[in-house]
């Protein structure tokens, strides 16, 4: 006779232990996976939050308009052998009725020293990562003269930088326009002035703000 019990159908009973096994065995499988997807889950959470993956945040386009972005194009480097370039021209400068294009005739006729104020004004002023150099330039709006000098200084707590040269015209105004390099500039904010001496008198700009990244 076999060993195996038999139901009331008269088919073999399964054997209890062999139940108990399966189930322990079904467990451990679904023990298994869900620690599977846990790792993943720690996995995923890693690459998004602090991983590659993680999302960079959006561009912030609400910079101040004082140290613009440059691949060198704004202004070209100046040669200390060659005469500057001038600068743009004020678009919102319009010239006086009967205003002549020759240069004005107004320098001391006995060779004093000028004691008269002009303005001097700010039309662009940034920092070319390429070239490693302030650039700045500015204008003297209805002085048309020559014979002057412009000098730009840069100003970081106590470290000063400055360069001189002379000044160039155009039809209506005076310009100053200048790249300023010097191993000193240095990371940080700038405070950059354009003055100028010549003929009709003296004058410094307004300070403006360079950041050096």
């Amino acid at each position: 006779m076999s060993d195996d019990t038999l139901n009331l159908s008269g088919e073999p009973q399964a054997d209890p232990i062999e139940q108990e096994a399966e189930r322990r065995g079904m467990a451990k499988g679904i023990a298994i996976v869900l620690a599977v997807l846990a790792v993943l889950a720690l996995v995923a959470l890693w690459l998004f939050n602090w991983g590659p993956l993680k999302p960079q945040p959006a561009a912030d386009n609400t910079v101040p308009v004082t140290t613009l972005p440059n691949d060198g194009s704004l202004a070209p480097e100046l040669d200390s052998t060659k005469t500057p370039e001038a600068a743009p021209t004020n678009p919102d400068y319009t010239p006086e009725a009967g205003a002549s294009d020759a240069p004005a005739t107004n320098a001391p006729s006995n060779g004093a020293k000028p004691s008269g104020e002009v303005t001097v004004a700010l039309s662009r002023w940034n920092w070319i990562a390429a070239k490693q150099a302030i650039s700045v330039a500015g204008f003297l709006p209805g002085v048309v003269e020559n014979g002057g000098t412009c000098t730009l200084e840069a100003t970081n707590g106590s470290t000063t930088v400055s360069n001189s040269q002379a000044a160039t015209t155009d039809a209506h105004q005076t310009v100053c326009a200048m790249n300023l390099v010097d191993p000193k500039l240095t990371p940080g904010q700038w405070t950059v002035t354009m003055s100028y001496e010549g003929p009709s008198g003296s004058g410094t700009s307004e300070p403006a703000q360079v950041t050096i990244n």
